[in-house]
C-alpha cells in the first residue's frame, strides 16, 4: 500500500461517517417527529373526552354545591381532598394517595 490508498481509504471512511451521522440523523429526527405529533393528539383527545364528558360539570357542581368554599385547612378543605382522593380511586390508576402538608387553618 502507498500512501495515496490510505488517504484515499482515509477519505472513504469519513465520507461514509458523514453519511451514517446525517442520515441516522435524519431517521431520529423524522421519528421524534412523529412520535410528538402522536403525543399531542393523545393529550388532545383526552381534553376534547374532558370538556365534553357530563363528569365534568357534575364533579364541578358537587365540589361548589355539595362542599363548597374549600379555604386552605378548613374542613370543607378537608372533605374536598377525601372526595378526590375516592374520585381518583374509583378511577383505578396504579397509586393513589395523600401527601401530608403544613397549612394555615382557619
Amino acid at each position: 500500500m502507498n500512501k495515496y490508498s490510505i488517504q484515499s481509504n482515509s477519505a472513504s471512511i469519513i465520507k461514509l461517517l458523514v453519511f451514517l451521522c446525517v442520515f441516522s440523523t435524519a431517521d431520529t429526527k423524522l421519528f421524534a417527529q412523529s412520535v410528538e405529533k402522536s403525543d399531542s393528539l393523545m393529550i388532545r383527545s383526552f381534553f376534547d373526552d374532558a370538556l365534553t364528558s357530563d363528569q365534568l360539570g357534575n364533579n364541578l357542581r358537587y365540589l361548589t354545591s355539595k362542599i363548597g368554599s374549600r379555604i386552605s385547612g378548613s374542613d370543607n378543605a378537608n372533605k374536598a381532598v377525601i372526595w378526590g382522593k375516592a374520585m381518583m380511586d374509583n378511577i383505578a390508576p396504579d397509586r393513589v394517595y395523600l401527601q401530608e402538608v403544613m397549612v394555615p387553618h382557619w
